[in-house]
């Protein structure tokens, strides 16, 4: 029998994720993981459809646990948080979902929606993501005067600081990557450390995925 894990546990293994597997260094989602993934979402949305909200619960946390970066699978827990009214959730399901839209792009309209439905619940916290745009953007054209001026050590610290303020930065984490992987010794505490799914068979992962997808 399926059982739903607390959102206390939910939090905590999702923030473990997001800590230990950068977004430059999380494995690639495979074709049928993606096909498993949509089948978990839909089930999440028909489930709260119905009011079965224990059973749209596990599904996210499905998704959620499959793919950290979905956000479909945040836009689903918004969805469940306000159905639950636990607000603190919402909030903080809304912003993992914006940290992971401003990282794999949106246009300037769809910026401007979404951090305007993200102020409407939180007006100060909102208000402060328009600070660090101005922030980073700074720190981007700093570190960027850094490298071709040859500082790499200026510039990687820049880009660490960027990071700081926004952890889903690519563009950050491939500068950091590209500029450490430069033949200088000093430089080499800042590279990538060993993948350690390097060499797994990905049919491998998605049989035991496969295997348990339940409890």
């Amino acid at each position: 029998m399926n059982r739903s894990l607390p959102f206390s546990a939910l939090a905590f293994g999702l923030l473990f994720l997001q800590a230990t597997w950068p977004a430059s260094q999380k494995p690639g989602v495979s074709q049928v993981g993606s096909q498993r993934i949509q089948r978990f979402l839909d089930l999440a949305q028909t489930e709260m459809g119905r009011g079965r909200f224990v059973e749209a619960h596990a599904a996210i946390y499905q998704v959620l646990e499959r793919d950290p970066a979905s956000r479909a699978g945040w836009r689903l827990l918004v969805q469940w948080a306000q159905q639950q009214g636990d607000a603190d959730l919402e909030l903080w399901a809304r912003y993992r979902e914006w940290r992971l839209a401003e990282s794999q792009g949106l246009k300037p309209a769809q910026r401007k929606a979404l951090l305007a439905e993200l102020q409407s619940v939180d007006p100060t916290g909102g208000g402060l993501f328009e600070l660090t745009g101005e922030f980073t953007e700074r720190l981007q054209k700093l570190a960027e005067k850094y490298e071709k001026q040859g500082r790499p050590h200026g510039a990687i610290r820049v880009y660490e600081r960027l990071l700081s303020l926004d952890p889903e930065n690519r563009l950050a984490e491939e500068a950091v990557e590209r500029i450490a992987s430069a033949p200088d010794p000093s430089l080499a505490p800042h590279a990538t450390p060993v993948d350690l799914f390097e060499g797994v068979d990905q049919a491998f992962i998605d049989a035991f995925d496969a295997k348990h997808s339940t409890w």
